[in-house]
């Protein structure tokens, strides 16, 4: 579909369209002509709520229920066969397939033939401190299946929900925010992950962390980024430099965790920690 201006006629037809909040703008670029994109466009330029549509309804996610007359079928079939073999017998694509399962689980008509392979037995104590060891170092694919909990990473992640958060910094500050804090040649103590936004180091980047144990013994030592400003640096000038100032909050957090963190690996100092961290990284 070709772009082309908004019309007056056409704008004042979508606002009109929009004031049945039953309606989703799939539905309504239909009747106007336009592709959902360019609806849901101009829709936001007017101040035109999106995401309330359909929530009212209580329709939220039907369009992506198409394949709701195979559901039963996939699920039957998917009891003795893979993940692919099941979307090439139907003739769905990957993301087909993974909505027609998310949807399916939902149904409570089904719940008989789901495929369910992750135990629900409670968690031990050591279970709680291997993944709290290893949140943010390792994947979590890899933590529910060496503590045979599943092959995905669903049951790592309801875990970490309890503690209200994801976990990713459960094992130290990123980078990012380690070098705006303290700058890049007080860190003596870096991480390189095989977790993060790039899964295992792919294209040779890492994601890294600072454990909270070095950010603890920075400032305890005083060693905040300096305050670069203008004139001539010196030896004499180094002396009097100004250094950013911790937020009370702030340094109260990250005494938290080094506190936490000490705790989870038995450990006292940042080499010890970040060794202990490291042989964790070791191995499959």
């Amino acid at each position: 579909m070709k772009f082309a201006r908004w019309t007056e006629k056409e704008i004042r037809k979508l606002k009109s369209l929009a004031s049945d909040e039953s309606r989703f703008f799939s539905e309504i670029a239909k009747d106007l002509g336009r592709s959902p994109a360019s609806t849901r466009w101009m829709a936001r330029k007017l101040g035109i709520s999106i995401r309330r549509r359909g929530a009212a309804m209580a329709r939220m996610g039907e369009w992506n229920r198409k394949h709701a007359h195979l559901h039963e079928q996939v699920l039957k079939f998917y009891l003795s066969h893979s993940f692919e073999e099941t979307a090439d017998h139907f003739g769905l694509t990957r993301s087909e397939m993974k909505s027609c399962l998310t949807y399916a689980y939902k149904e409570p008509s089904l719940k008989h033939i789901r495929k369910e392979w992750r135990p629900h037995s409670a968690w031990s104590d050591e279970d709680w401190l291997f993944m709290v060891r290893h949140a943010g170092v390792r994947p979590r694919e890899w933590i529910a299946k060496k503590l045979k909990r599943g092959s995905t990473y669903n049951s790592v992640k309801d875990a970490l929900a309890k503690f209200q958060g994801s976990g990713k910094y459960f094992n130290g500050m990123p980078w990012g925010w380690a070098q705006h804090i303290f700058g890049e040649d007080a860190i003596a103590h870096t991480i390189k992950t095989k977790a993060g936004p790039t899964g295992n180091g792919k294209n040779g980047w890492q994601y890294r962390l600072i454990p909270w144990v070095e950010c603890e013994r920075l400032l305890n030592l005083g060693k905040t980024r300096r305050v670069v400003g203008r004139g001539r640096w010196g030896p004499n000038r180094a002396r009097f430099e100004r250094r950013i100032q911790i937020a009370p909050e702030v340094e109260r957090s990250i005494r938290a965790m080094a506190k936490f963190q000490r705790w989870i690996h038995g450990t006292k100092g940042p080499r010890a920690t970040a060794n202990r961290i490291r042989e964790s990284l070791k191995g499959r």
